[in-house]
């Protein structure tokens, strides 16, 4: 099942769907550094960008980091000259998400307080073709089996560790739960739901002294996100 990222409103908001040959919604990325004198300049604009992996993670007292991995159609590097205008512009004063701002539901609807750490991941493993068309561009960028996964660091409590453990992790059972990111209500959050999730493997550690830290890790059978953030990706032909 191949997937699509539609546009749905006239504010460019972006809708997730599945189904056969639909592909990704495509970008393109400028990355330019620009020298102190005439003929310094090293840009290289990569066309046709599908995102492959993308990366959330959060520890305590820390700025939250995003990463994000794309393969692309073509770089075209140049050297001199002007360079290419794709329309984003840097929002001045507007701060990064930060660790307050973010609450873990586990289960959907119960927030888990003593969270120290938390990344999901998730690569929808793209492969590349370059067929034998007289052309060394790639002619199709097809998204396969995509991995979806959670770790998360949390201080052990009574009324968790052994519930933890034995209903959610030895019985195999399933369940919902929720990333929260909010910095202003109703303008700039984002949600990203998971269903379907499954613990793979949780510590049970016994310090001899100090607090006593648990590790979970999940996968994700099914994810959604639901974001509002004044940063708009713009529309640059290519």
């Amino acid at each position: 099942t191949l997937h699509n990222i539609a546009t749905v409103n006239s504010d460019a908001g972006n809708a997730f769907t599945a189904g056969t040959n639909n592909p990704f919604f495509s970008f393109g990325i400028e990355d330019s550094k620009v020298g102190n004198t005439a003929n310094q300049n090293f840009n290289v604009t990569a066309k046709g960008c599908i995102v492959d992996s993308f990366s959330l993670s959060a520890s305590e007292g820390e700025i939250v980091e995003c990463e994000v991995g794309y393969k692309a159609q073509s770089a075209d590097p140049i050297t001199s000259g002007a360079r290419t205008a794709f329309g984003n512009a840097p929002i001045s004063g507007n701060r990064p998400y930060v660790f307050s701002d973010v609450k873990f539901h586990l289960p959907s609807g119960t927030v888990l307080e003593p969270l120290k750490s938390i990344s999901f991941n998730l690569s929808n493993n793209l492969e590349v073709t370059h067929y034998l068309n007289g052309s060394r561009y790639t002619t199709a960028i097809i998204p396969t089996e995509r991995e979806v996964t959670c770790d998360a660091t949390f201080n052990a409590r009574q009324d968790l560790a052994g519930s933890l453990y034995n209903n959610l992790y030895v019985s195999g059972a399933a369940f919902n739960c929720m990333l929260e990111l909010t910095k202003q209500a109703g303008s700039e959050f984002g949600f990203i739901i998971m269903s379907g999730c499954r613990i793979t493997s949780i510590s049970q550690p016994s310090a001899n002294e100090g607090i006593v830290e648990q590790e979970l890790t999940f996968q994700v059978k099914a994810v959604n996100a639901n974001t509002c953030d004044p940063a708009a990706m713009k529309y640059g032909a290519w």
